[in-house]
């Protein structure tokens, strides 16, 4: 519910600050430093604003449906328009303060660090029992079953099995005997509801 998907925005907001704090350390150490604030710094803002325009932390699941490779192309996109938007903002105010080298060495380790960081978030969230996703199945034949035990099977998928919806279910296989039919499907949206 909404917990889980708080726990897992933090996560992504962390894995965020990570690696833009990669990048500035980077691009700080790749360029021979320098003294004084690093302007780059001014891309955590930055981002924090563009983030929310792109929608990154509107996929804020878990589940076996979101992967972290769907967001590569809005990181990329963010990370290019925060870094270059903070260049454009350091050369009015004060041009010598920030070189082209820097912010493309920022820029090329934000758009690597940032998705490899959140891909990392994401893995070890996925693991943690109550951050799974509920899932049903809908029909109890043998294709359903068979989706069912896969699920049961295969816990990186995220998803905790809370049932069948079926009208007319087979019996039950015997590695499926615990989960219940919930009821059929003219009533999913009810199911799904009382089971989040």
């Amino acid at each position: 519910g909404r917990t889980r998907r708080s726990t897992v925005r933090w996560a992504l907001v962390l894995a965020d600050v990570l690696g833009l704090t990669t990048a500035a350390a980077s691009a700080y150490v790749l360029t021979h430093g320098g003294i004084g604030f690093d302007p780059l710094l001014l891309a955590l803002p930055m981002w924090a604003v563009l983030a929310g325009f792109y929608g990154l932390y509107k996929r804020d699941r878990v589940g076996a449906d979101n992967a972290t490779l769907d967001e590569v192309w809005p990181i990329f996109h963010c990370v290019t328009v925060a870094s270059w938007t903070v260049f454009a903002i350091v050369q009015v105010v004060s041009p010598t303060a920030l070189h082209g080298g820097r912010v493309i060495a920022f820029w090329a380790v934000a758009s690597v660090a940032i998705p490899a960081y959140r891909s990392l978030s994401r893995s070890v969230l996925r693991r943690q029992l109550a951050l799974k996703q509920n899932a049903v199945v809908v029909g109890a034949g043998l294709v359903g079953q068979e989706i069912a035990r896969k699920i049961r099977r295969s816990p990186n998928y995220g998803l905790d099995l809370v049932g069948f919806v079926d009208q007319n279910p087979l019996p039950l296989h015997d590695e499926l005997a615990d989960v219940p039919i919930l009821g059929s499907t003219n009533e999913l949206g009810m199911i799904l509801q009382t089971h989040d």
